[in-house]
């Protein structure tokens, strides 16, 4: 637990917000949700397929933004509560973000952890919560100027459905975006390492190659 924990604390489970991160590929590309759930969105980062989103609970101009990315060696979906003028912008009904994360085939990492927090207001102490449900993974709940809550997963998964939920608790409360991350094992992507006789046979073909370029010559 204290690996778990130094990882998650060690500034990776800031809120992303709207601003661009670097993650495998490049820049992190923020979608709105009409995009995002979509039934043929897809979205690759590093090993990582996330699909199958629904949103419930969305600011009332219909603009938040979702964004996946891979920062401080965790995976993150990030949510934003956006308007399209820039104004001010909150959640302040309860909601949910479902999606799945699969890890793409070919790799050999498997989910490990994960973490989930929020941020809003009113500034003088909110009372907000945000819950986040995964395969095999305990309930994980944040509450408003709390302690971040993660959580290992059961050993081997390599798809999780997601349930990602929020309440506000009324009155003058709000949530301005939430985060959730993913920690795996081996902590990068990782292929399979080719068998020696495999390396092996390579180098032959390889070499019978050169000595075909070099008959012809």
């Amino acid at each position: 637990m204290t690996t778990l924990s130094r990882s998650f604390t060690n500034g990776s489970l800031a809120i992303a917000g709207a601003a661009a991160v670097l993650g495998f590929g490049g820049v992190s590309q923020a979608f709105s949700v009409t995009q995002v759930t979509t039934s043929e969105f897809t979205h690759q980062v590093g090993d990582k397929i996330f699909s199958d989103f629904s949103v419930t609970g969305t600011t009332t101009e219909g603009s938040d933004t979702v964004d996946m990315s891979f920062v401080g060696g965790n995976y993150q979906v990030n949510y934003n509560a956006t308007t399209t003028g820039g104004a001010f912008a909150a959640l302040t009904t309860p909601g949910t973000l479902k999606y799945k994360v699969t890890i793409a085939p070919g790799y050999l990492n498997t989910f490990s952890a994960a973490g989930t927090d929020a941020q809003g207001g009113p500034l003088l102490g909110g009372n907000y919560t945000k819950v986040l449900n995964a395969t095999g993974l305990p309930t994980l709940t944040y509450n408003s100027n709390g302690a971040t809550p993660f959580g290992a997963f059961a050993p081997g998964l390599k798809t999780i459905d997601v349930v990602s939920s929020w309440s506000t608790g009324g009155g003058n409360n709000y949530i301005n975006s939430f985060s959730d991350k993913y920690i795996q094992d081996p902590a990068t992507p990782t292929t399979p390492t080719p068998e020696p006789s495999a390396v092996l046979g390579m180098l032959a073909l390889g070499l019978t190659g050169v000595l075909v370029r070099r008959q012809k010559g």
